[in-house]
């Protein structure tokens, strides 16, 4: 990191977890200096700019655009993003990357869509991916490759029960994943409501009966 503050704050963290023999901070400017030798990166960039919550990968310090050059060098990298960055931009950087799919990961924690992580090379498969963090219960996960693309639900009026996908389902794009899952039907092409007429086990929906 180039903030002194941060980096006193990363050593503080490691100390507190007994991990300080692990981590060594480094002040360094990536935008200047080639990332350190390392079999893998983990790449958190800055994502408020004067205060502000900044959407675009474009406006997030170091650039993203880094992913390229250090590609080059070390092919496994994991990059937190926003989790409601855009498909423009996630299909931007596939381009930035010389046209390699990645894994776009959106992760809910409770419920509640909480971040995003791209994974390149062999960190990741290319595709997209929810995945569920409840406490104290196992971690589900719901994937779609990449060029894969399963049918569209078939329409329905509401039967028995009504499923509420997790919004993390929703961001990924996997509703109809999940629909030929539960055996369910959709509302509306415009809303991921889905229906079925008897009730099953769905960590990745919320379920109701009508």
């Amino acid at each position: 990191d180039r903030d002194p503050l941060r980096l006193a704050m990363a050593a503080a963290n490691a100390r507190a977890a007994g991990l300080a023999g692990r981590v060594t901070p480094v002040a360094a400017d990536l935008e200047r200096e080639p990332p350190p030798a390392a079999d893998a990166i983990f790449f958190d960039p800055a994502r408020r700019s004067a205060g502000r919550r900044v959407f675009a990968l474009a406006g997030y310090q170091p650039p993203v655009a880094l992913l390229a050059q250090w590609q080059q060098h070390t092919p496994a990298i994991g990059m937190k993003a926003a989790p409601g960055v855009s498909d423009d931009d996630l299909n931007s950087l596939v381009q930035q990357l010389g046209g390699t799919p990645f894994e776009s990961e959106f992760i809910s924690v409770g419920g509640k869509l909480k971040e995003a992580a791209i994974w390149l090379g062999p960190l990741g498969q290319p595709g997209r991916r929810a995945t569920l963090l409840v406490p104290g219960a196992p971690i589900h996960t719901l994937f779609r490759a990449h060029g894969a693309v399963p049918p569209a639900p078939p329409l329905a009026e509401p039967q028995g029960y009504l499923y509420e996908p997790d919004p993390a389902v929703i961001r990924a794009h996997l509703v109809a994943g999940l629909a030929m899952q539960l055996g369910a039907a959709q509302l509306d092409r415009e809303i991921a409501y889905l229906t079925g007429a008897q009730p099953l086990p769905a960590p990745f929906a919320r379920c109701w009966h009508i």
